[in-house]
């Protein structure tokens, strides 16, 4: 476990990772595991000068993630439905409906 941990700290203080943890975080948008917050503070904590550079690609990332299934639902709104089956069937998402139904 020690030896991850160096290797994490070697990583989170590179110019490149909070590109990668910006397309993880496009990525999470879709497969809602990517342990983003983590991978962030990791960056900020090991460049604590390039804060600002890691929100900038942290807030890219999510910015594209969201874009993406934006297309995705204004281009094949079916495919979403396909993609998360548990969310339509669940009964949250009969109440949001009614919801929407009911106040616009």
């Amino acid at each position: 476990m020690e030896r991850v941990t160096e290797a994490a700290k070697a990583y989170a203080g590179e110019i490149w990772f909070p590109i990668v943890v910006g397309l993880c975080n496009a990525a999470d948008t879709f497969i809602l595991i990517v342990p983003n917050d983590v991978l962030i503070g990791a960056a900020v904590l090991a460049q604590p000068q390039r804060w600002l550079y890691c929100a900038i690609a942290q807030t890219l990332g999510c910015t594209l993630g969201c874009a993406l299934f934006c297309m995705l639902a204004l281009y094949n709104p079916d495919g979403i439905k396909e993609y998360f089956p548990s969310v339509f069937a669940s009964d949250a998402w009969e109440r949001a409906e009614s919801y929407y139904k009911s106040y616009g």
